[in-house]
């Protein structure tokens, strides 16, 4: 009978372990396959193998479909559009993209290859702007990566990528949307109505402001120096967000919350199911507080304004002319920690 208990143990248990192995082995492949397609990116150029110009007089809204290539973004040295394809392999007429005007949009389609980028095998498209142009800017890519080299200042900007990363300087714009599957998006600074979406990537935001949607489901969320109604959303990745003016909620199922707020103009909610929540708040700010843990410790700053219940996991209260401001934090299983600064 004991015999059989081990060895049932023992089975169990290698199963256990050629599991994680797998897992392991699987994103150590995922992660080399991303680290290698941006190495090829950044490293390898290709042969210019097709350039053109296209009038954009009377053009309001430039739409570009690629597949396996990457797109950068560049200035114009003329009021034309210019268009660079390059390629490390020679490239016949019909890989190459196609260029439609219908009124006042200008269509870009490339090719599909049914390959992904390669050192042997690597298709970019270079599309230079001139800084003249405010329309419309929508750029899709199934595999490829995309990169801005210039600073974007457009009515609309679209980027998207079903696994490639988006890497951005400064976009201006009435609204921004970026997406990618399972790459990286990484925005130097976004002015406007952002709306950022990653399934297994990570988004970093350094500056900007606006109303923001930003939302990843097992990837992480940096977002720095924001302002304006915030909607953060991650499963089970780690937030970091700080340098906050304004409002809004911010959440993770399974990842720890940082967050600074600078100034509270409406309400705050931070929740988080087993991660920690670290709050920097301004010594000045009013806010009411109200914090509820059902199996962490909470500490505050300013505990003569609250009242502790059950069993001091039950915080509220209020600071300064509070009543205003709403501040909610809640967690099953994590700590709450929040501080003056």
């Amino acid at each position: 009978m004991e015999g059989s208990w081990i060895m049932n143990f023992v089975i169990i248990f290698s199963l256990i372990m050629l599991s994680v192995f797998t897992t392991s082995i699987f994103f150590v492949m995922v992660y080399s396959m991303s680290t290698n397609r941006r190495k090829v990116a950044q490293q390898y150029k290709g042969d210019l193998v097709n350039s053109q110009s296209v009038d954009l007089t009377g053009i309001n809204s430039i739409e570009i479909q690629c597949y396996q290539e990457d797109v950068y973004f560049d200035s114009s040295d003329s009021e034309a559009f210019i268009i660079n394809e390059y390629r490390s392999l020679a490239a016949d007429s019909g890989e190459l993209a196609t260029v439609i005007v219908e009124g006042d949009r200008l269509i870009i389609t490339g090719r599909d290859a049914g390959v992904p980028n390669s050192k042997k095998y690597y298709r970019r498209e270079e599309f230079c702007i001139p800084a003249s142009f405010k329309g419309v800017l929508s750029v899709e890519v199934t595999s490829g990566n995309i990169y801005s080299n210039v600073d974007l200042n457009n009515e609309y900007v679209k980027a998207s990528s079903d696994s490639g990363d988006i890497r951005l300087k400064e976009v201006i714009a009435q609204e921004i949307e970026v997406s990618t599957s399972s790459g990286l998006v990484a925005v130097d600074k976004a002015e406007g109505r952002r709306r950022f979406h990653s399934v297994s990537g990570y988004i970093k935001i350094s500056a900007g402001s606006g109303d923001s949607e930003i939302t990843t489901t097992s990837g992480g969320i940096t977002m720095t120096n924001a302002s304006g109604a915030l909607e953060i959303n991650t499963s089970s990745g780690g937030l970091l967000v700080t340098s906050v003016k304004g409002g809004g909620s911010i959440k993770t199922n399974s990842g720890r919350i940082d967050c600074t707020l600078q100034e509270i103009t409406s309400g705050v909610l931070l929740s988080s199911s087993s991660g920690d929540i670290v709050l920097q708040v301004n010594d000045n700010a009013d806010f009411q507080f109200e914090a509820v843990s059902e199996r962490g410790n909470i500490t505050t700053f300013f505990d003569e304004y609250l009242t502790y219940t059950g069993n001091g996991r039950q915080v509220f209260g209020a600071k300064g002319n509070g009543f205003i401001n709403p501040l909610q934090i809640t967690t099953v299983s994590g700590d709450i920690n929040v501080n003056r600064y």
